[in-house]
C-alpha cells in the first residue's frame, strides 16, 4: 500500500516538475534569442543535472519521512520494540504459518509487580527510563525467531514458535525471568524490579490472537497471586477459576452498591485484667445465602480494582461505629490490604475518615499485614511516617509469615506485633511453636512494641501463653467476630 501511494505521488511530482521545466525553459528562450546553440546545449545540460540532484534529494526526503511513519506506526517511542499493532499482526502471520507446518507457538505476558510504587516513589522518568531498560534486557534474550514487543504501560509480550514435542518452551521462561536477577540502576536509584510472567500455548489454549493474549493475562495475573517475579501456565482448570472469580467480582460490585456488605467486631482481650481493650473490625459478605471467605474477598477486590473502594467504606463504617459504641479507653482496629497501604493517597484518605468521624486518631489501630510491609521498604517507611504523625497506631498483623529482617522491624515506626495464628494453633504440641513464640515476645520487649496473640481458641492455648507472658488476646475463645450490638462490650 506504502510502495502504490509512493508511486503515485512520484509520478505526480516528476509530471508537474517536466510541465514546470518545459515552461522556464521556453521563457529562458525567449530571453535570450541572440545565444548561440552551443550555449544552450550547455544551459539544458546544467539544467538537467541540478534537476536530477533535486529529484534525488527529494526521493531521499519522502523516504527517511515514509520510514518515521512506519516507525511510529509499528514501534513503540520508549523501548524501540514493536507496539501492540505490529505484535498482534506478527501473532497472526505465526498462527497461520504454524497450522500450515503444524508447529507450537508459545506466547508470554510479561507485567511489572508493583510499578505504580515505583512511579510514585521516583517519578515518571525514572519509570519510562525503567521501562528502556527493561525492553533492552528483553531484545538481548529473545532469540532472531522469537519477537519481543511492548504492548503499552508496563506490559510486554514475547512469541515464540517451536516444533511439537520441543522442551524449549520453559527455557523461554527461564531467560526472561533471569533479566529480572540485575538491579536496575537509574538516576542513582538502585531498583530491584520484579514481573510476572503468564504463558499460553497454541493450539492447546487458543487458536486465535485474542485467544492466546487473554489466556497469557490471565495466567499472568495467576502468578501475580503467587509472590514477585513467577510465572503461571494457563490451563482449562485455571481458565474454570478466572471465569468464577469474574463473576463473584461482579456480585461483589454489586453488593458493595446495593450495601449488601456489613462489618462485624472481635474483642481483643486483656486477660489479666479480664477487659476488653479493643476491637478489630472485620469485613462480611453474604452471597446467595453462603458467606464468602474475607480472604477470598480481598483477594477479588485487589485483582478487580474494588480494593480502594470498599477499604474506604470500610474505614468509614467501623470508625462510625467507634464514635458511637466505644469506651474512651478502648480503641478501634482496622485491617489494610497491600493495595490501599502503597496508594500514594492512602495517607490522605484515612485522614479524612477520621476527621469525618470525629474520633481520637490516638483510638485508631491500622493493622498492616507483614507482606506489605516488606514488599518496599522505603515507601513504607514515608508511609508509616506520616500515618503516625497524625496520631494512629500501627500494629504488624500476621507476623512470622513473611521473613521480616530484626533490622526492619526496629527501623519502622510500628506500635504493636500480632503473633500469627498458625503458631498459636500449634503451641500445645510442638516446642517449636512454643520457641518461636518466646523468641518474638523476647524481641517484642527488647523493641518496647506491644503483642497480641491472634487465633486463640482454647483455654490451654490461653494458658501457655499467660505463662509466657503474653496477656493481650483474641480469638474464639473469648469471642467470635459479631456485629456491635450483639458483642458484650464491657
Amino acid at each position: 500500500m506504502l510502495a502504490c501511494i509512493f508511486t503515485v505521488s512520484m509520478t505526480f511530482i516528476f509530471v508537474v516538475f517536466e510541465i514546470e521545466m518545459v515552461e522556464a525553459f521556453f521563457e529562458f528562450t525567449r530571453d535570450h534569442e541572440d545565444w548561440q546553440l552551443d550555449e544552450l546545449l550547455m544551459g539544458v545540460v546544467w539544467l538537467g543535472i541540478a534537476s536530477a540532484f533535486y529529484a534525488i534529494q527529494r526521493i531521499r526526503d519522502i523516504k527517511k519521512l515514509n520510514k518515521a511513519i512506519v516507525q511510529n506506526a509499528y514501534f513503540d517511542a520508549i523501548t524501540g520494540l514493536p507496539n501492540r499493532s505490529l505484535a498482534l499482526d506478527r501473532l497472526d502471520s505465526m498462527l497461520a504459518g504454524a497450522k500450515r507446518r503444524n508447529t507450537k507457538i508459545a506466547v508470554a505476558f510479561l507485567d511489572f509487580d508493583r510499578f505504580k510504587s515505583i512511579n510514585d516513589s521516583y517519578g515518571h522518568e525514572v519509570g519510562d527510563q525503567l521501562i528502556r531498560e527493561v525492553g533492552e534486557r528483553f531484545a538481548a534474550v529473545v532469540r532472531k525467531e522469537e519477537l519481543a514487543a511492548r504492548l503499552g504501560g508496563d506490559e510486554f509480550l514475547v512469541i515464540a514458535e517451536f516444533e511439537k514435542g520441543s522442551n524449549q518452551i520453559v527455557p523461554l521462561v527461564t531467560r526472561l525471568q533471569q533479566t529480572q536477577n540485575t538491579p536496575f540502576l537509574i538516576c542513582g536509584h538502585k531498583i530491584h524490579l520484579k514481573y510476572s510472567i503468564g504463558v499460553s500455548v497454541f493450539p492447546e489454549d487458543g487458536s486465535t490472537v485474542d485467544e492466546l493474549v487473554r489466556a497469557a493475562d490471565s495466567a499472568m495475573y495467576v502468578a501475580k497471586k503467587s509472590g514477585l517475579g513467577q510465572f503461571e501456565f494457563y490451563s482449562d482448570a485455571l481458565g474454570q477459576r478466572l471465569s468464577e472469580r469474574h463473576h463473584l467480582s461482579q456480585d461483589l460490585k454489586q453488593a458493595l452498591e446495593q450495601d449488601e456488605l456489613f462489618m462485624v467486631y472481635q474483642p481483643i482481650v486483656l486477660t489479666s485484667e479480664q477487659t476488653v481493650t479493643g476491637y478489630e473490625a472485620l469485613i462480611r459478605w453474604q452471597r446467595k445465602g453462603e458467606f464468602v471467605s474475607p480472604e477470598l474477598l480481598i483477594s477479588v477486590a485487589e485483582e478487580y480494582g474494588l480494593i480502594h473502594e470498599i477499604g474506604q467504606w470500610v474505614f468509614r463504617e467501623a470508625l462510625s461505629e467507634a464514635s458511637q459504641s466505644l469506651s474512651p479507653s478502648q480503641f478501634m482496629s482496622i485491617n489494610v490490604s497491600v493495595n490501599q497501604f502503597l496508594h500514594k493517597d492512602f495517607v490522605e484518605i484515612v485522614k479524612c475518615e477520621i476527621e469525618r468521624a470525629g474520633v481520637d486518631p490516638e483510638r485508631v489501630e491500622l493493622e498492616i499485614t507483614e507482606t506489605a510491609i516488606v514488599s518496599d521498604l522505603d515507601w513504607t517507611s514515608k508511609q508509616l511516617a506520616q500515618l503516625k504523625s497524625l496520631g494512629l497506631r500501627i500494629s504488624i498483623d500476621d507476623f512470622g509469615v513473611a521473613y521480616s529482617s530484626i533490622g526492619r522491624l526496629k527501623s519502622l515506626m510500628v506500635d504493636k506485633i500480632k503473633i500469627d495464628r498458625s503458631f498459636i494453633a500449634g503451641i500445645a504440641g510442638s516446642h517449636r511453636d512454643q520457641g518461636i513464640i518466646e523468641a518474638i515476645l523476647l524481641l517484642a520487649s527488647k523493641l518496647d512494641l506491644s503483642i497480641v496473640a491472634e487465633g486463640v481458641e482454647t483455654n490451654e492455648q490461653a494458658q501457655l501463653l499467660a505463662r509466657m507472658n503474653c496477656n493481650t488476646m483474641q480469638g474464639f475463645l473469648f469471642s467470635k467476630p459479631e456485629k456491635m450490638d450483639q458483642l458484650n462490650l464491657s
